[in-house]
């Protein structure tokens, strides 16, 4: 593959890890940039308006100052910049949004001209979108004129324009229609996902079928929606059954996420250096350029990340059947079959799942009630009330990422999950009991290696591990005392609404229990890579997580 990419959240990228990567085979790096970023950057009072221009000076001026431009450039990586459109439209400067409107355009030409010469000439490609933009497009004149002024613009100064596909429902089939109509030296970017990052959910349908051989896949290595860096999380094996197919497409190339959340020692929010999840960049670089067939392939590439820490001498089977296990511990954490449960990028599953969202301890509980199918199908995903549900209120199912709206066959297993069919019930106690076995398994290996391994490494990676076992029960109980709540508040039978709400009562125990033995606060010392890991608390918000479902599903 010719485009082979790591991705910084925020324009932060971690050089010891893109140091890692160019050896590996990458050649780019890619700085994601966002609105917020920028007011931060440029220190804005609220409301002020965001100017992406000078948003992006700001971000290279400190990316000079922490002395990291020069780097990445020694490396041989090209700098790929994010840029979302149309920002900083002006009515009465630039005139109307609209695709016959000269001065508009020469506007936008204008302030790409200056970004390659003025303000960021290190930038050797842009990734465009136009989503998530000050001014959004859904006119497919407006969207397709656009990317020809941002290409041709392009060009004059030797760059490379990426179009990412990433666009929310009311945009969808404008940028479809414009895709597939672009020049071919124009690249495009598409998340593996249609919505956000989702190990069970299905591939964007779009993928293959927009500019074969132009087309650029995006992972989430890092693990946004997957607990971030606070885990011990082997996801190689989810990644693999993805990419064989991908690769059989004949893609132009794959940029991978490798850093989201917050990382207090180091601030590359979130970095998978130094974490297991530095297994999934040594995966993805070894897929690139070798066979895949074959159980040794699979393994093989865990193996040179563990050889990389441990030691070439290190029991590398044996520390392989430690971590590898781990993604699908992680996933039975976060999912209830094929659905995530609740919101992943919360330190705890309220946001939602029952009513609470980012700030727990003050948003008011919805009390569930019934919903149709109708209703449910029609829960908002992105404007907060379509159809007159608010986001995530029908069910912790269905928020943005589930599989049905892309795909009707997954009707059918939605409405089972929202409300709480034994049969889920009971495949959800088993998975679960299969999950905290194999972690058990893993802690006890590694604790058998206590005396083989060096002693930073195991110290840091086994208190990651027990984080991993942690994770799991409780996110567990949280799940099934939810589908029990879900099974109670369909059913008419007094006799099956009691066994429920007495099974509610076990799990809400559980968690309580938990949050009297959890620590607020722990810190570990150095780790391999020569950084302490500190998490913030967390059991006040397993706490409200009892207390917002027993409000939310009316237990007494």
């Amino acid at each position: 593959m010719d485009f082979r990419c790591v991705s910084f959240h925020q324009a932060n990228p971690d050089l010891d890890l893109c140091r890692l990567a160019a050896g590996l085979g990458f050649n780019h790096v890619e700085l994601q940039t966002e609105n917020p970023q920028f007011r931060k950057e440029l220190k804005l009072a609220p409301g002020e308006p965001v100017r992406q221009l000078d948003g992006l000076r700001a971000c290279r001026e400190r990316l000079t100052r922490q002395g990291k431009l020069q780097p990445l450039r020694g490396l041989g990586l090209r700098v790929v910049l994010w840029t979302r459109e149309i920002e900083d439209h002006d009515p009465d400067r630039d005139g109307p949004l609209s695709s016959d409107n000269p001065r508009l355009y020469a506007a936008l030409a204008q302030r790409y001209a200056r970004l390659f010469t003025e303000v960021f000439p290190e930038a050797q490609a842009v990734a465009m979108t136009v989503a998530e933009s000050s001014t959004w497009i859904d006119d497919p004149r407006v969207i397709a004129r656009v990317c020809e002024t941002v290409a041709q613009v392009c060009r004059e100064h030797g760059r490379t324009l990426i179009v990412r596909s990433f666009a929310y429902e009311s945009q969808r089939a404008a940028v479809g229609r414009v895709l597939r109509s672009l020049p071919d030296d124009v690249l495009l970017m598409t998340k593996y996902n249609p919505r956000d990052w989702h190990l069970r959910g299905i591939r964007d349908p779009r993928i293959g079928n927009l500019a074969p051989g132009r087309e650029i896949v995006e992972e989430d290595i890092a693990g946004e929606y997957h607990l971030e860096n606070r885990v011990a999380n082997c996801m190689a094996d989810a990644f693999r059954d993805r990419f064989l197919p991908l690769r059989r497409m004949g893609l132009h190339g794959l940029t991978l996420r490798c850093n989201r959340g917050w990382d207090m020692a180091r601030n590359h929010q979130g970095s998978l250096y130094g974490e297991v999840q530095e297994s999934h960049l040594w995966a993805y670089a070894a897929w690139m350029r070798e066979s895949l067939e074959g159980e040794a392939a699979r393994s093989t590439p865990i193996h040179r990340w563990a050889a990389s820490v441990f030691g070439d001498d290190a029991p590398l089977d044996e520390l392989v059947e430690v971590f590898r296990p781990t993604g699908g511990a992680v996933a039975e954490a976060l999912y209830v079959g094929p659905e995530p449960f609740g919101d992943a990028r919360s330190r705890v599953p309220i946001v939602r799942t029952t009513g609470g969202d980012w700030g727990w301890q003050t948003t008011p509980v919805i009390p569930a009630r019934r919903y149709t199918d109708e209703e449910a199908e029609r829960c908002g995903d992105h404007d907060g009330a379509a159809g007159g549900i608010p986001w995530g209120r029908a069910s912790a199912f269905h928020h943005g990422r589930s599989n049905h709206p892309e795909d009707p066959a997954w009707l059918a297993s939605y409405h089972r999950l929202r409300r709480g069919h034994p049969r889920c019930v009971a495949d959800k106690a088993h998975a679960l009991t299969e999950a905290r076995a194999t972690m058990d398994r893993s802690i006890a290996r590694f604790d058998a290696l206590r005396d083989r391994v060096p002693g930073e490494p195991w110290a840091y990676l086994r208190f990651k591990l027990e984080r991993t076992r942690r994770e799991l029960v409780f996110r567990g109980h949280a799940a099934m005392a939810y589908l029990l709540g879900c099974q109670r508040l369909y059913s008419d039978d007094p006799a099956a609404r009691r066994k429920a709400g007495a099974q509610i009562a076990t799990h809400l125990r559980a968690i309580t229990a938990m949050v009297q033995n959890a620590q607020t606060r722990q810190t570990v010392a150095q780790s391999h890579r020569g950084r302490t890991f500190d998490f913030p608390p967390w059991p006040e918000g397993m706490a409200a997580f009892v207390n917002n479902l027993e409000a939310h599903f009316r237990l007494e």
